[in-house]
């Protein structure tokens, strides 16, 4: 409530405040303390709430990530956030683990895609999905499999394939597209030769064109 309190303070144009949560964390009394806190600024500011989902296979989800997420603590949270018409952005990771397959990486985006686009749907709560490729960042085990040769990033045009189902689906989707400098040798999404399809993707972050996504698949 204090930092909801400074931000109508400094802040008073904010569009939107987004918060890193848990769906255990979200509380209806708490969501209706900072709905009536945020009308307090100068224009209208709308809550956003982020949840790491990071996979939608469940056993990636709970049992290799250890999340304790359930599809059920989800869908109570998102009925909270339309009950306020706040919006919910949920991060995902496209192939996380070692021993899954590009075209199964894939699938499990399509899959997330198709569940949050129903939920959007169903309870009219605006959903982000953002996207983020793996890379094998130094002093993980991903790196350690990665130089077994058990796991190799996914390619950008997977990444376009992936996201392209999103397509007619009442969600939005942003791709991230940066590795942080923190890959090892080789083990980044980001190859040399890729700079055009690179762009190509930063384009439809900003445009929201999927056409974009189309011609990175056609050059992959």
């Amino acid at each position: 409530m204090y930092l909801v309190a400074r931000l109508n303070q400094h802040l008073p144009n904010l569009s939107v405040l987004s918060l890193e949560t848990r769906p255990e964390y979200v509380d209806f009394a708490e969501l209706e303390f900072i709905a009536r806190s945020l009308k307090e600024g100068q224009t209208p500011t709308t809550l956003e709430l982020a949840i790491g989902f990071e996979a939608f296979d469940e056993n990636i989800r709970n049992d290799v990530f250890k999340k304790g997420l359930s599809l059920n603590a989800f869908e109570k949270m998102a009925q909270l956030l339309a009950e306020h018409k706040f919006s919910l952005k949920c991060y995902f990771m496209l192939k996380p683990v070692p021993g899954l397959s590009d075209d199964d990486a894939v699938m499990d985006i399509h899959h997330a895609i198709d569940y949050l686009g129903g939920l959007s749907g169903r309870l009219g709560v605006p959903i982000n999905m953002h996207l983020n490729p793996t890379y094998a960042a130094r002093g993980t085990e991903l790196e350690r499999a990665y130089i077994r040769g058990e796991f190799m990033p996914p390619r950008l045009h997977d990444l376009a394939r992936a996201a392209l189902h999103g397509r007619g689906k009442s969600i939005s989707i942003y791709l991230g597209l940066s590795d942080e400098g923190l890959a090892c040798a080789g083990g980044s999404f980001l190859r040399p030769g890729e700079e055009e399809i690179l762009a190509k993707l930063e384009q439809f972050n900003k445009t929201g064109d999927w056409g974009l996504l189309e011609e990175v698949i056609q050059q992959g």
